[in-house]
């Protein structure tokens, strides 16, 4: 006793009948449906590599042109931060020449502090050249009476 699967047990059964169309081998034409769905098949594919290798260099063009913007971005970032250093370096070079230069406030008390010791000198001066002028004077009157009491 031969097993004997499903297949072969329903294609004897079929061999039994007389004229079973069924077993007969003969190639069908395709079917206008199948024709149709396999140029649908081939249509799509065909306009989908298209379109993707459009698809692809449209992204290659947009990131060249979006790499140039980021060089350009960054070297403008770098000139910004030159910039900023500049920036900063000379601010603290006006901090440090505000901390040791005057000011108008230093510069009035100054001013008035000259004011004031010119005004002594001059007084002083004043004071000096009096006591010379008396000197000379008194230098004058004794020289006069030495000459007065040797002739």
């Amino acid at each position: 006793a031969v097993r004997m699967n499903a297949v072969q047990v329903f294609r004897r059964y079929m061999a039994s009948q007389p004229n079973n169309a069924l077993l007969e081998t003969t190639k069908r034409p395709p079917s206008r449906i199948r024709a149709v769905f396999f140029g649908f098949l081939a249509g799509v594919t065909a306009s989908g590599g298209v379109a993707y290798g459009l698809l692809t260099e449209d992204i290659e063009r947009a990131s060249a042109k979006l790499n140039q913007g980021l060089d350009v971005v960054q070297h403008d970032v770098s000139q910004i931060a030159s910039a900023l250093n500049k920036i900063n370096e000379l601010e603290a070079e006006v901090s440090q020449l505000q901390k040791t230069t005057a000011k108008k406030a230093d510069y009035v008390a100054l001013l008035e502090e000259m004011r004031a010791d010119k005004n002594a000198l001059s007084s002083a001066l004043a004071q000096h050249k009096a006591k010379v002028w008396e000197t000379q004077e008194e230098v004058f009157k004794a020289l006069n009476s030495l000459d007065k009491a040797s002739t």
